[in-house]
C-alpha cells in the first residue's frame, strides 16, 4: 500500500507540474493582449510600416453651417506616430514659436512658419495637435524630404476677454519619430491694457463677507500711443500719481476705482441703480475709446446652464465705436449648436434688454475651428444717445434663454 500510495502521489505531482507551466503560459499570453490593448486605448500605435488614414466627417445642423476646410483631421489612432521616447526629429523652425502679439478681442489672427527637415534622411508628418481649442492649424500631412520646408499655420481665435495666451502649444506628429512641440505666445487686449484685469469686489469668494468697494487701476498703451483718460466709472477720474489731470497723456496711467455708493451685499444703490457688471474708463487712444474692467460681484456669476446645450465661453463684447443712427457687428463663438438635437435647441434671436441699444442676429456661420458656430450680431445705438453705452441682451433659441452683455460707443456725426 504504501508502494502504490507514493506511486500516486509522484504521478500527481507531475500532473500537478504539468498544470502550472499551463498556467504560465495563458498567464504570458493574457497579459501580452492586456499589454497590446492598454497602448491601442492610450493613443500608442503599434508600428505599422503604411499606415491606413481614416476619414471623418463632421455633422451640422443646418446646412448653411459647413465644416471648416482648414480643421487638419485627427491622427487615425493606427497610424504609426511618433513617440516621446522615439529619436527627436531633425527640424528647424523658422521663426521659432508662433508670436500673435496683441491680438484685439474678438479677432481672427494667423502667423505662419516654416518646418525645415534637417537631417540627411525622410520623415513622414502625420498630423497636428494642439492643446487649445481657440487655436486651428493649417498644414498638409505629407513626407518632407531632407532639406525642404513645409508651410505650418496655426489660427487664434481671440476671444473677447482680454487674458494672455502663453500656455497654447501646436504639437506636429511623426512617424517613427518623437514630436515637435511649438509654443504660442501672445496676448488678447484692447490696445490700452488693465492691471488687474478684473475687479475683484469679493477677494475671498462669494460666501465670504469680505467686501472691497475701492482700488487701484493701472492703465498701459501697449502699441506706443500716448493717452488721455477722459471718464472712470461715468465720473471724472480720480489719479493716484499727483499732478495728473485729464489733460495730462501719457503711456500709463494710474486711477481709483470706486463702488461704496453701492451695497456690497444688495449691489444697489440708495437710489435703486444697480451695480454696473464693468467698470467703464473712456481715454482718447484711437483704437481703445473705451476700456472694460469685469466687477466679479456675486449679482453677476457665471449661471448654471442646466440642459441648455449652447454656451459661450465670453460674458460680454465690446464693439466697435459706431456713429450714431448707424450700426456695428461682432462676431461671437457659440459651443454646442452643432450638438443641437431639434429646432427648438436653434439659436434665432438676440434681444436687447437696453433703451439705449438695439440688436439683432444677421447670421450664423461657421467657426474656424469647425467646431462651433459665430454668431453675427448687429447692434444699432439709439438715434439720440452720444458717448458710451452698456446693456444686457438675452440670447434666445425657442426653448432657451442666456444673458449676454453688449459694450459700445456711439460717436457724435456732429464731431470729426
Amino acid at each position: 500500500m504504501l508502494r502504490n500510495k507514493i506511486h500516486h502521489d509522484g504521478r500527481y505531482r507531475g500532473l500537478a507540474a504539468k498544470g502550472v507551466l499551463t498556467l504560465v503560459g495563458i498567464s504570458a499570453l493574457v497579459l501580452a493582449m492586456i499589454y497590446l490593448y492598454a497602448r491601442a486605448d492610450q493613443g500608442i500605435p503599434v508600428r505599422r510600416e503604411n499606415p491606413t488614414p481614416v476619414s471623418s466627417a463632421v455633422v451640422t445642423p443646418s446646412a448653411a453651417i459647413t465644416p471648416n476646410p482648414l480643421a487638419v483631421p485627427p491622427v487615425p489612432l493606427a497610424a504609426s506616430v511618433g513617440l516621446e521616447t522615439d529619436p527627436a526629429a531633425q527640424v528647424q523652425l523658422v521663426p521659432e514659436a508662433f508670436d500673435f502679439g496683441v491680438m484685439k478681442p474678438g479677432s481672427i489672427n494667423r502667423r505662419t512658419l516654416q518646418l525645415r527637415n534637417v537631417s540627411s534622411v525622410p520623415m513622414r508628418i502625420v498630423g497636428t495637435k494642439k492643446t487649445c481649442s481657440c487655436t486651428t492649424v493649417d498644414m498638409q500631412p505629407g513626407l518632407l524630404q531632407p532639406g525642404e520646408e513645409m508651410p505650418l499655420t496655426a489660427i487664434m481665435a481671440a476671444d473677447h476677454t482680454p487674458k494672455e495666451k502663453n500656455s497654447v502649444r501646436v504639437i506636429v506628429q511623426y512617424e517613427g519619430l518623437a514630436p515637435t512641440t511649438i509654443p504660442i505666445k501672445g496676448v488678447i487686449s484692447h490696445a490700452i491694457s488693465t492691471s488687474p484685469r478684473e475687479i475683484r469686489v469679493h477677494p475671498r469668494g462669494y460666501a465670504d463677507p469680505a467686501y472691497r468697494a475701492s482700488g487701484t487701476l493701472t492703465l498701459r498703451s501697449l502699441d506706443g500711443q500716448p493717452f488721455r483718460v477722459l471718464r472712470s466709472g461715468g465720473k471724472p477720474p480720480v489719479f493716484m500719481t499727483p499732478g495728473e489731470t485729464v489733460e495730462t497723456s501719457a503711456l500709463n496711467h494710474s486711477i481709483r476705482w470706486d463702488v461704496s455708493d453701492f451695497d456690497g451685499d444688495t449691489g444697489l444703490s440708495a437710489a435703486g441703480d444697480r451695480l454696473p457688471p464693468f467698470w467703464l474708463i473712456e481715454t482718447d487712444h484711437p483704437r481703445s475709446l473705451l476700456v472694460e474692467v469685469a466687477m466679479n460681484h456675486k449679482l453677476d456669476r457665471i449661471q448654471q446652464r442646466g440642459s441648455c446645450p449652447w454656451f459661450t465661453l465670453d460674458r460680454r463684447a465690446v464693439v466697435e465705436p459706431v456713429t450714431a443712427g448707424k450700426s456695428a457687428e461682432f462676431l461671437l463663438a457659440m459651443n454646442g449648436m452643432l450638438g443641437a438635437k431639434s429646432q427648438d435647441e436653434l439659436i434665432n434671436a438676440v434681444v436687447s434688454e437696453s433703451d439705449l441699444f438695439t440688436t439683432e442676429l444677421v447670421g450664423i456661420e461657421p467657426h474656424v475651428d469647425g467646431k462651433r458656430v459665430n454668431l453675427r450680431i448687429q447692434v444699432t445705438p439709439a438715434a439720440g444717445h452720444r458717448g458710451p453705452f452698456m446693456g444686457q441682451v438675452q440670447i434666445q433659441s425657442p426653448a432657451y434663454s442666456r444673458p449676454f452683455t453688449v459694450i459700445g460707443t456711439a460717436l457724435d456725426p456732429a464731431k470729426p
